[in-house]
């Protein structure tokens, strides 16, 4: 993000291949998973700023770029929002009869949105001609939400607590430096 926003061009591969080694246990991938949502989080905190003021990109350039930065920051959002649904719920708050707009775009966006990996393996398991594998469709299901907590648990540890970060250099005494990694570790 430093070389972007000061002016040098960013391309994408499309043939790039990147493999992972796939976590054995549920508490490896949560810890996984927390260490990307940190490390991902922490680089949108130190840039996001720096992105709308660059004077180096367009407006389109910097929304594309905030949007990137953003995108593990929709997990804690979405928490969030479940969190004050159910609270709203049982304040009696919540009147969702009244509007049948909102319950359409909700379904909608998580038809076509949250739900596209679901859609995605179902298909490739189809035309690889593994259609056992659907069975364990359900278990995605699980798998989300498991995802959604600790990406969120990942963004509460990427929030600044009174240190900034300037040039790669830690200032403050808080104690945690941020690695940040261009790869899919």
């Amino acid at each position: 993000m430093r070389l972007y926003t000061n002016g040098y061009r960013v391309v994408y591969d499309n043939s790039a291949e990147c493999y992972e080694e796939v976590p054995e246990t549920w508490k490896v991938r949560g810890k996984q998973i927390r260490r990307w949502s940190r490390g991902h989080n922490a680089v949108m905190f130190r840039y996001f700023g720096k992105t709308i003021l660059s004077r180096y990109l367009n407006f389109w350039q910097k929304i594309d770029a905030c949007l990137f930065l953003a995108c593990y920051l929709v997990p804690f959002l979405f928490v969030l929002g479940m969190g004050a649904s159910i609270a709203l719920f049982f304040l009696n708050e919540m009147r969702i009869g009244n509007s049948w707009l909102l319950l359409i775009f909700i379904g909608l966006y998580n038809t076509y949105g949250n739900f596209a990996a679901f859609y995605e393996i179902s298909s490739g398991a189809v035309l690889d001609g593994v259609e056992d594998a659907q069975l364990a469709l359900p278990m995605l299901s699980v798998l989300f939400y498991y995802n959604m907590w600790h990406i969120s648990l990942g963004f509460f540890e990427a929030v600044p607590k009174g240190s900034v970060e300037q040039d790669g250099k830690v200032c403050g005494n808080a104690g945690r430096e941020y690695s940040v990694s261009f790869g899919g570790g």
